[in-house]
């Protein structure tokens, strides 16, 4: 009789353990999109045609599409006219940059393979106060191989570079990462 006590008693503990760690497990998490604490009046954003300090056909038209498509698809803010949004993003391409990773083997002159980044510096004003509520860069690379037409896989890398700046900056501005 007194093992069985003994055993209720242990069973006992174990189940207020595991109930206490399974409750406070979850204590930090929130349902919903977790914005930044300076962007949580933030619901609407404006997002102009980016503006470029280096010549790159129809690249500030991909980038200003790309970026526009990554918030609509992440969902914490609404796309909208400046006149009728709480913030705008404006930003502007610093540099494209070209590495060559790879060679040929018979001709190191002769590439193979290469990374294409975009590197974009940002800043988010609110359209109410001007206050400058963040700055910042944030780049996107993309690597690939080279065929015969050069521009055909240069125009391919920078767009899909294009895509990984705009989920980057999407990122940093709705989960502040």
């Amino acid at each position: 009789m007194q093992k069985i006590k003994l055993l209720n008693y242990w069973n006992s503990i174990v189940l207020i353990t595991v109930l206490v760690f399974a409750l406070t497990s979850c204590v930090g998490y929130r349902l919903g999109n977790n914005k930044p604490n300076k962007f949580k009046d933030i619901k609407s954003l404006s997002v102009p045609i980016i503006g470029s300090d280096v010549i790159q056909p129809k690249l500030q038209t991909i980038l200003t599409n790309s970026i526009i498509r990554s918030i609509q698809e992440q969902g914490s803010y609404q796309i909208r006219k400046e006149k009728d949004s709480d913030a705008s993003l404006i930003a502007r391409i610093k540099k494209i940059n070209r590495k060559q990773l790879r060679a040929n083997r018979e001709n190191v002159l002769e590439t193979t393979e290469m990374e294409f980044s975009i590197e974009l510096e940002y800043k988010v004003i609110n359209n109410i106060t001007g206050e400058t509520l963040e700055k910042g860069i944030t780049t996107g690379k993309s690597t690939s191989y080279l065929n015969t037409n050069f521009q055909l896989t240069e125009s391919r890398s920078l767009r899909s570079a294009a895509e990984k700046v705009a989920i980057s900056l999407t990122s940093k501005l709705s989960e502040g990462y």
